[in-house]
């Protein structure tokens, strides 16, 4: 569009007419959640996006050399990320790749990404390990566990996901839906789609 300040001038409205059809495509959240885990988006920056999804597109035409967030300026974020970032330079970089705002936020996601109970110990106490109640939290967990999604471990993800809101467990058979297909063919996510059936997965 004109106002994305793309460089488009418009077009004749005669050629324009030639068109069989003029489409705007939308930014949509869980189609960007199941790209990320197929391009092997970082666990943290899919569950941040969870939980400010309206971070995803935030985009705001300027001529200034700054960034704003998109699907595409997000994914240099997660593909930094998975570089590996030098110590100190977190938040100019990320700044750097989808706007200062979106660094700010998604640092302190992080932080709180870092206080995640170990998974593992998590895994093997399902039943009495903490459910955290801040909502940052809680995406973090669900990010964390469908990233970690096994068919051997998955029996135990959802006894943990039985403790969580309504809410975030869908929300968890979704991406563990993404990340590995091959888990709804186990007998412990068939048990649990049958025992929420007036879910739609």
């Amino acid at each position: 569009r004109r106002q994305d300040k793309a460089g488009v001038m418009g077009i004749l409205e005669p050629v324009k007419s030639r068109f069989a059809a003029i489409v705007e495509l939308e930014v949509d959240v869980n189609d960007w959640v199941h790209w990320a885990f197929q391009n092997n988006m970082p666990p943290e920056l899919i569950a941040f996006i969870r939980y400010r999804p309206n971070l995803l597109h935030d985009f705001k035409p300027t001529s200034d050399i700054i960034n704003t967030p998109n699907p595409r300026t997000v994914a240099y974020v997660g593909n930094m990320l998975n570089a590996g970032m030098p110590e100190g330079l977190e938040y100019e970089l990320i700044t750097g790749a989808a706007g200062e705002g979106f660094a700010a936020e998604f640092i302190g996601f992080l932080n709180t990404y870092k206080q995640l109970p170990n998974i593992p110990e998590l895994l093997k106490n399902p039943d009495t390990s903490i459910v955290p109640s801040e909502p940052s939290m809680v995406f973090a967990v669900c990010g964390a566990l469908a990233h970690n999604a096994k068919p051997d471990n998955i029996e135990a993800i959802f006894r943990y996901s039985e403790r969580l809101p309504a809410e975030f467990q869908i929300l968890l058979a979704k991406d563990i839906q993404r990340k590995n297909p091959a888990i709804t063919s186990t007998l412990a996510f068939t048990k649990w789609a049958s025992s929420h059936s007036n879910i739609i997965l």
